[in-house]
Protein backbone atom coordinates (compact mmCIF):
# COMPACT_ATOMS: atom_id res chain seq x y z
CA UNK A 1 0.00 0.00 0.00
CA UNK A 2 2.50 2.04 1.00
CA UNK A 3 4.48 2.04 -2.78
CA UNK A 4 1.21 2.81 -4.64
CA UNK A 5 0.41 6.20 -2.31
CA UNK A 6 4.28 7.01 -2.99
CA UNK A 7 3.59 6.36 -7.13
CA UNK A 8 0.05 8.65 -6.48
CA UNK A 9 2.10 11.44 -5.00
CA UNK A 10 4.51 11.30 -7.67
CA UNK A 11 2.21 11.44 -10.31
CA UNK A 12 0.43 13.95 -8.09
CA UNK A 13 3.10 15.89 -8.45
CA UNK A 14 4.13 15.28 -11.89
CA UNK A 15 0.75 16.75 -12.86
CA UNK A 16 1.32 19.95 -10.93
CA UNK A 17 4.21 20.40 -13.22
CA UNK A 18 3.03 19.27 -15.91
CA UNK A 19 -0.24 22.25 -15.45
CA UNK A 20 2.74 24.88 -14.25
CA UNK A 21 4.60 24.04 -17.13
CA UNK A 22 1.24 24.51 -19.49
CA UNK A 23 0.53 27.66 -17.71
CA UNK A 24 3.71 28.71 -18.33
CA UNK A 25 3.44 27.83 -22.10
CA UNK A 26 0.23 29.69 -22.34
CA UNK A 27 1.83 33.05 -20.74
CA UNK A 28 4.75 32.71 -23.48
CA UNK A 29 2.20 32.66 -26.15
CA UNK A 30 0.14 35.15 -24.94
CA UNK A 31 2.97 37.62 -24.54
CA UNK A 32 4.96 36.37 -27.90
CA UNK A 33 1.76 36.50 -29.99
CA UNK A 34 3.10 33.31 -31.79
CA UNK A 35 -0.34 31.26 -32.09
CA UNK A 36 -2.14 34.65 -33.26
CA UNK A 37 0.83 35.87 -35.61
CA UNK A 38 0.75 32.35 -37.20
CA UNK A 39 -3.00 32.25 -37.32
CA UNK A 40 -2.83 35.41 -39.08
CA UNK A 41 -0.02 34.74 -41.30
CA UNK A 42 -1.88 32.01 -42.45
CA UNK A 43 -4.97 33.69 -43.17
CA UNK A 44 -3.42 36.26 -45.19
CA UNK A 45 -1.68 33.45 -47.08
CA UNK A 46 -4.77 31.97 -47.78
CA UNK A 47 -6.41 35.14 -49.06
CA UNK A 48 -3.07 35.93 -51.17
CA UNK A 49 -4.05 32.88 -53.42
CA UNK A 50 -7.46 33.55 -53.16
CA UNK A 51 -6.85 36.72 -55.13
CA UNK A 52 -4.24 34.74 -57.28
CA UNK A 53 -6.46 32.53 -58.25
CA UNK A 54 -9.03 35.17 -59.32
CA UNK A 55 -6.77 36.79 -61.29
CA UNK A 56 -5.57 34.01 -62.95
CA UNK A 57 -9.60 32.58 -63.93
CA UNK A 58 -10.55 36.34 -65.06
CA UNK A 59 -7.12 36.44 -67.22
CA UNK A 60 -7.75 33.39 -68.88
CA UNK A 61 -11.64 34.02 -69.54
CA UNK A 62 -10.86 38.11 -70.81
CA UNK A 63 -8.17 36.83 -72.84
CA UNK A 64 -10.16 33.83 -74.43
CA UNK A 65 -12.36 36.68 -75.78
CA UNK A 66 -9.15 38.20 -77.86
CA UNK A 67 -9.44 37.41 -81.40
CA UNK A 68 -5.72 36.46 -83.08
CA UNK A 69 -3.95 36.90 -79.77
CA UNK A 70 -4.65 40.74 -80.67
CA UNK A 71 -6.41 42.22 -78.16
CA UNK A 72 -8.57 45.59 -79.15
CA UNK A 73 -8.06 48.77 -77.02
CA UNK A 74 -11.24 48.32 -75.06
CA UNK A 75 -9.90 44.69 -74.35
CA UNK A 76 -6.02 46.44 -73.75
CA UNK A 77 -7.63 48.33 -71.49
CA UNK A 78 -10.00 45.70 -69.33
CA UNK A 79 -6.80 44.00 -69.22
CA UNK A 80 -4.72 46.45 -67.54
CA UNK A 81 -7.61 47.03 -65.10
CA UNK A 82 -7.58 43.89 -64.17
CA UNK A 83 -3.78 43.84 -63.01
CA UNK A 84 -4.34 47.00 -61.50
CA UNK A 85 -7.25 45.48 -59.54
CA UNK A 86 -5.09 42.65 -58.21
CA UNK A 87 -2.04 44.67 -57.61
CA UNK A 88 -3.98 46.93 -55.45
CA UNK A 89 -5.29 43.72 -53.99
CA UNK A 90 -2.07 42.53 -53.20
CA UNK A 91 -0.91 45.78 -51.52
CA UNK A 92 -3.57 46.41 -49.57
CA UNK A 93 -3.44 43.09 -47.95
CA UNK A 94 0.40 43.70 -47.03
CA UNK A 95 -0.34 47.29 -45.62
CA UNK A 96 -3.26 45.69 -43.44
CA UNK A 97 -0.76 42.79 -42.27
CA UNK A 98 2.24 45.59 -41.86
CA UNK A 99 -0.23 47.29 -39.90
CA UNK A 100 -1.76 44.74 -37.32
CA UNK A 101 1.73 43.23 -36.88
CA UNK A 102 3.24 46.75 -35.76
CA UNK A 103 0.62 47.07 -33.08
CA UNK A 104 1.01 43.73 -31.77
CA UNK A 105 5.19 44.81 -31.74
CA UNK A 106 4.30 47.81 -29.61
CA UNK A 107 1.63 46.40 -27.86
CA UNK A 108 4.24 43.42 -26.70
CA UNK A 109 6.92 46.41 -26.36
CA UNK A 110 5.16 47.86 -24.07
CA UNK A 111 4.06 45.27 -22.15
CA UNK A 112 7.58 44.38 -21.86
CA UNK A 113 8.52 47.50 -20.54
CA UNK A 114 5.66 47.20 -17.94
CA UNK A 115 7.10 43.54 -16.68
CA UNK A 116 10.63 45.30 -16.69
CA UNK A 117 9.11 48.28 -14.63
CA UNK A 118 7.31 46.03 -12.52
CA UNK A 119 10.24 44.32 -11.71
CA UNK A 120 12.86 46.95 -10.81
CA UNK A 121 9.84 48.23 -8.85
CA UNK A 122 10.18 45.06 -7.12
CA UNK A 123 13.88 44.93 -6.50
CA UNK A 124 14.38 48.83 -5.50
CA UNK A 125 16.42 49.27 -2.26
CA UNK A 126 15.07 50.16 0.97
CA UNK A 127 16.11 51.69 4.01
CA UNK A 128 16.89 50.30 7.41
CA UNK A 129 16.09 52.26 10.27
CA UNK A 130 18.24 50.13 13.30
CA UNK A 131 17.64 51.61 16.83
CA UNK A 132 19.96 49.82 19.86
CA UNK A 133 18.64 51.28 22.54
CA UNK A 134 21.69 50.48 24.74
CA UNK A 135 24.47 51.09 21.91
CA UNK A 136 25.56 54.82 23.29
CA UNK A 137 27.11 52.90 26.16
CA UNK A 138 29.65 51.08 24.11
CA UNK A 139 32.70 52.35 24.91
CA UNK A 140 34.28 51.75 21.23
CA UNK A 141 31.00 52.22 19.01
CA UNK A 142 28.23 49.40 17.82
CA UNK A 143 29.04 47.76 15.04
CA UNK A 144 26.28 46.32 12.92
CA UNK A 145 26.59 43.42 10.43
CA UNK A 146 23.99 42.47 7.81
CA UNK A 147 23.91 38.88 6.57
CA UNK A 148 27.01 38.78 8.03
CA UNK A 149 29.22 41.43 6.01
CA UNK A 150 29.61 44.61 8.48
CA UNK A 151 27.95 47.38 6.83
CA UNK A 152 28.49 50.10 9.46
CA UNK A 153 29.78 51.56 12.82
CA UNK A 154 28.40 54.12 15.02
CA UNK A 155 28.67 55.72 18.69
CA UNK A 156 25.25 56.17 18.86
CA UNK A 157 22.37 53.72 19.27
CA UNK A 158 20.35 54.70 15.61
CA UNK A 159 21.31 54.65 12.59
CA UNK A 160 20.08 54.40 9.06
CA UNK A 161 21.61 52.04 6.84
CA UNK A 162 20.72 51.93 2.66
CA UNK A 163 20.84 50.28 -0.46
CA UNK A 164 19.11 46.99 0.70
CA UNK A 165 17.68 44.67 -1.08
CA UNK A 166 13.62 43.48 -0.38
CA UNK A 167 13.56 40.30 1.60
CA UNK A 168 14.51 38.45 4.73
CA UNK A 169 17.95 39.99 6.30
CA UNK A 170 20.23 38.74 9.44
CA UNK A 171 21.05 41.68 11.21
CA UNK A 172 23.51 41.78 14.11
CA UNK A 173 24.86 44.87 16.53
CA UNK A 174 27.93 44.10 18.79
CA UNK A 175 29.82 46.72 21.04
CA UNK A 176 31.76 46.68 24.19
CA UNK A 177 30.11 47.55 27.62
CA UNK A 178 32.23 47.49 30.41
CA UNK A 179 34.81 45.39 29.17
CA UNK A 180 32.32 42.54 27.84
CA UNK A 181 31.90 41.53 24.32
CA UNK A 182 28.36 41.84 23.57
CA UNK A 183 26.02 41.11 20.71
CA UNK A 184 21.93 41.09 19.56
CA UNK A 185 20.42 39.48 16.60
CA UNK A 186 17.27 40.57 15.00
CA UNK A 187 15.50 39.24 11.35
CA UNK A 188 14.33 42.02 9.40
CA UNK A 189 11.78 42.34 6.45
CA UNK A 190 12.55 44.83 3.91
CA UNK A 191 9.95 46.01 1.50
CA UNK A 192 10.94 47.51 -1.77
CA UNK A 193 11.97 51.33 -1.83
CA UNK A 194 10.52 51.63 1.79
CA UNK A 195 11.91 52.55 5.22
CA UNK A 196 11.52 49.85 7.70
CA UNK A 197 12.27 50.00 11.28
CA UNK A 198 14.29 47.70 13.73
CA UNK A 199 14.60 47.89 17.57
CA UNK A 200 17.05 45.87 19.43
CA UNK A 201 18.82 46.02 22.33
CA UNK A 202 22.26 44.79 23.94
CA UNK A 203 21.81 41.81 26.62
CA UNK A 204 23.74 44.29 29.46
CA UNK A 205 22.24 45.29 32.94
CA UNK A 206 18.17 45.50 32.88
CA UNK A 207 18.61 44.92 29.07
CA UNK A 208 19.16 41.27 29.63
Amino acid sequence: MQGVEWLQLQDCQYGYIALALAATCIILDKFMGLSSSWMRYMTTAMRLQKALADFQTDWVLMWAEVSNDTPTTAQQKKLLRRIKDFRLKIVTEIEQETQIWTHEFQSNLALLESVAKTQQDNRQPGILDLTVTNGKLTEQGLTVLIDGFTVAHTQGERLQIGHILPGQHDVMAHGIIDGQKLQVTGVVNMTAGATVELKLALPYGSDE
